[in-house]
């Protein structure tokens, strides 16, 4: 458990990477679905369209800086030092994880309600 902690971290950032720019093509095929052909939004409506995706990359990119590795100086002799540098490596990806996580949710609660609102704006009217 003591090894692999480490490891942990660093793995779940590295799957969160793919995950969080591959939901970028993912919402903007559902948004290019969900309104038609001819559609062009005024400008504000735009900047809200494309908020998502941004959300989405910006979490791609602090999930990144979890992947990478942290450098630091310590001596091999003092197992203190060793100690608290794998400890300052766990808590680091343990913040960049919890970040990134919430912007990963935060861009796709905003994708569903933006996907949502393009297909009630477009959406034929009942009468």
């Amino acid at each position: 458990m003591l090894v692999e902690s480490i490891s942990v971290g660093r793995e779940f950032c590295k799957f969160m990477v793919g995950v969080s720019t591959g939901a970028i093509p993912l919402y903007l095929a559902l948004l290019q679905l969900g309104l038609p052909k001819q559609y062009r939004p005024d400008w504000w409506l735009g900047i809200v369209a494309i908020l998502p995706a941004a959300t989405f990359l910006a979490a791609g990119a602090v999930f990144a800086l979890g992947v990478f590795p942290r450098s630091g100086a310590f001596s091999l002799d003092v197992i203190n030092e060793i100690d608290d540098a794998r400890t300052a490596a766990i808590k680091w990806r343990g913040r960049v994880a919890t970040i990134g996580f919430a912007l990963f949710a935060t861009a796709a609660l905003a994708a569903i309600v933006v996907t949502v609102g393009a297909l009630r704006v477009h959406a034929p009217a009942t009468r």
